[in-house]
């Protein structure tokens, strides 16, 4: 019997499951933002807060990051590489610890950057969920919707944005470029005029703590 009709159906239920635990991964991830580094997601909000030109200048510092920082460590890699030719060069035996500790420092930088990007991240996906509770026919509902489901519906329309053909690498460097941004932003500008405060993430008795 030929399995070619069934190779068709198999590839769809592969790439809907991938989709599927992507996006779930989306969510956890940033239910762990809210949860776990609540006050430096809430300082970021605050940071991106403000009309199209604070926006403008959130992401192009975002840009700003993204060019550095690639460009950081681009330059440290070759650097490293270079350092590692001079030692198998000059015989000596320690070529193999040199490059595990080399790729184990480039593990821990990339952490700590995917860590901060998150942050950033759950604070975009805030705005953007603020965002749609301003349109007419949901304006109602504004105040009455938790802040973290807000946050999960801004991740909801960020990841959906990922998947559209051509313009979904687009979305994954403006949204990184975004979220970098915005704690910059938030670490530059910490005695920044308080802004009004957003909705609590955590409400007990229906009142915000």
């Amino acid at each position: 019997m030929s399995c070619q009709p069934i190779l068709p159906v198999q590839r769809g239920l592969t790439d809907t499951a991938r989709d599927a635990a992507g996006y779930l991964l989306t969510l956890l991830a940033t239910s762990a933002a809210l949860v776990l580094a609540r006050e430096q997601v809430v300082s970021t909000y605050r940071a991106s807060l403000g009309g199209w030109r604070s926006q403008l200048r959130v992401l192009l510092s975002g840009l700003g990051v993204l060019g550095i920082g690639a460009s950081a460590a681009a330059l440290a890699w070759v650097v490293f590489l270079g350092s590692v030719a001079t030692l198998r060069s000059a015989g000596f035996v320690g070529v193999p610890a040199a490059l595990q500790v080399g790729l184990a420092a480039f593990s821990v930088v990339i952490v700590v950057a995917g860590l901060v990007a998150l942050v950033g991240f759950a604070a975009a996906s805030w705005r953007l969920g603020d965002a749609l509770f301003r349109v007419p026919r949901l304006r109602r509902y504004n105040g009455r919707v938790p802040a973290p489901l807000i946050a999960l519906l801004g991740a909801t329309l960020i990841y959906i944005s990922w998947q559209l053909p051509y313009l979904g690498a687009i979305a994954v460097v403006g949204v990184l470029a975004y979220a970098l941004g915005a704690v910059v932003t938030a670490r530059l500008a910490p005695t920044r005029a308080r802004r009004p405060r957003p909705r609590a993430l955590i409400h007990e008795g229906g009142r915000e703590r």
